[in-house]
């Protein structure tokens, strides 16, 4: 009863905190529309700031099962937004391109392999749902970052999206394993398994005994 109450907290905590990451993307974009690119980094690393807060807590929230991806996620994005706010200078153009297309490697590369290291625990139907999706936000995180560090101007406005397709695809991710995990998903997984088991190995009738045929006595 207790592993299936802290699995339920631990995807609560995983939808929540990927919430978290695609609401800073969608605020990085309607700041980066109101063309306010000179005071680009004081939003991010403030909202680098309240990720790292966020994530220590829901650290401590799932601490039992060992989760420690939360833990390395809040010193990541402490990291970056000290570096942010050290760094930065309005006038130099280049702190853009690069402090952002660093963050948003260090964040891809942090993503994958954690994903890399969950593939190894996970059954045959997870897999499923985890491997097209790491490889998604691999893909997506690369080209994000290039496309970063080649344009001036729109350094915010390209990484917001990094962070709304990482929020998106890790919802649609947690919201998946919900689904496999519910019994609806599992009864029907099981009477699947039985029937085909059951097509492979048939029961043999069983032979009819053949009755003797008494003698009658004189």
């Amino acid at each position: 009863m207790k592993n299936i109450i802290s699995k339920k907290v631990r995807l609560i905590v995983d939808v929540i905190m990927y919430s978290v990451i695609l609401v800073i993307g969608y605020m990085f974009l309607a700041i980066s529309d109101l063309n306010s690119y000179i005071n680009s980094p004081v939003y991010v690393y403030s909202a680098l700031y309240i990720l790292a807060f966020l994530s220590l807590i829901a650290y401590f929230l799932v601490k039992k099962d060992t989760k420690l991806n939360y833990l390395l996620l809040s010193l990541i994005s402490v990291i970056f937004a000290t570096t942010t706010l050290i760094n930065y200078d309005a006038t130099k153009f280049n702190f853009y391109n690069t402090t952002f297309a660093l963050i948003v490697i260090a964040y891809t590369i942090f993503f994958g392999i954690f994903d890399t290291i969950e593939i190894k625990k996970l059954n045959r139907n997870k897999l499923f749902v985890k491997v097209p999706i790491a490889l998604l936000l691999l893909v997506i995180g690369s080209i994000i970052a290039i496309s970063i560090y080649t344009r001036k101007y729109l350094s915010l406005y390209i990484m917001s999206y990094y962070f709304i397709a990482l929020g998106l695809f890790k919802i649609l991710e947690t919201c998946m394993y919900i689904l496999l995990e519910g019994p609806t998903f599992k009864q029907r997984f099981n009477k699947d398994s039985e029937e085909n088991v059951k097509k492979k190995n048939p029961k043999k009738p069983k032979e009819l005994k053949k009755r003797r045929p008494k003698l009658l006595k004189k």
